[in-house]
C-alpha cells in the first residue's frame, strides 16, 4: 500500500512481510529532459517505512570548444592517464549513414574500462556485467561539442544496493569526471 502526503515529499509504504530496513529506487524526468534518479532508504516502524531521499542527475555532461574529432582523440589519451582502456569506439553518424540513416550531428561513443575496478565488481557480483563497460559520449548539439556519460553511481544503484559496489562505482565516477574535465 502506498500513501503520498500531499503537503510534503514523504512517502509511506506498508510492507508485508515486515522488515527492519527498506531501500527503493525511483527514476523519472525532471521536466527538462534529464532523468533524475531518486534513491530512497528507510527504517521500518510498525510495518510502515519512512524514507529519506537523495536525488541525483544520472548524466554528467560538459561543453568543450574542441571539434568532436579532437575531443574524441583527446579523450582516448586522457583515459590512459587514469588506468582505463578504450575497448571500442563507435562513430554513430558513420554507422547510421552506412545503414541509410543520415544523423545530422556527430555522435561518438567510447566504451572504457578500468580492468582492476571491473574485476572487483564482477567478482563481487557477476550479474553487474550488464552495467559494464562504462561509456563516454562525444556529440554535437546546437553547434556545441559535448562530452558526457551516465554516472556509474546512479546506474549501479539501480542494479544493486551493496555498499562495496556503491563505493567502487563512486570511485569510478570520480575518475571518469576527471577524465572528462581533463579533456574539455
Amino acid at each position: 500500500m502506498r500513501r503520498q502526503d500531499a503537503t510534503s515529499s514523504r512517502v509511506v509504504l506498508s510492507r508485508n512481510p515486515p522488515s527492519k530496513t527498506a531501500d527503493f529506487v525511483w527514476s523519472g524526468s525532471d521536466g527538462g529532459g534529464d532523468i533524475v534518479h531518486l534513491a530512497l532508504a528507510g527504517i521500518r516502524h510498525d510495518n510502515q517505512v519512512s524514507f529519506t531521499t537523495t536525488a541525483m542527475n544520472t548524466r554528467y555532461v560538459v561543453e568543450t570548444g574542441k571539434s568532436p574529432a579532437q575531443a574524441v582523440s583527446d579523450l582516448q589519451e586522457s583515459v590512459k592517464q587514469y588506468k582505463f582502456g578504450v575497448l571500442h569506439s563507435y562513430n554513430l553518424k558513420e554507422t547510421l549513414a552506412g545503414k541509410g540513416f543520415e544523423l545530422p550531428h556527430e555522435c561518438h561513443i567510447l566504451e572504457v574500462c578500468n580492468p582492476q575496478q571491473a574485476f572487483h565488481v564482477l567478482t563481487a557480483d557477476i550479474g553487474m556485467n550488464v552495467a559494464l563497460p562504462c561509456r563516454l559520449s562525444v556529440y554535437e548539439e546546437a553547434g556545441v561539442t559535448k562530452i558526457g556519460m551516465i554516472r556509474p553511481a546512479a546506474l549501479f544503484s539501480l542494479l544493486s544496493q551493496r555498499d562495496d559496489l556503491r563505493l567502487i562505482a563512486e570511485e569510478v565516477e570520480k575518475q571518469m569526471i576527471r577524465i572528462i574535465d581533463d579533456t574539455k
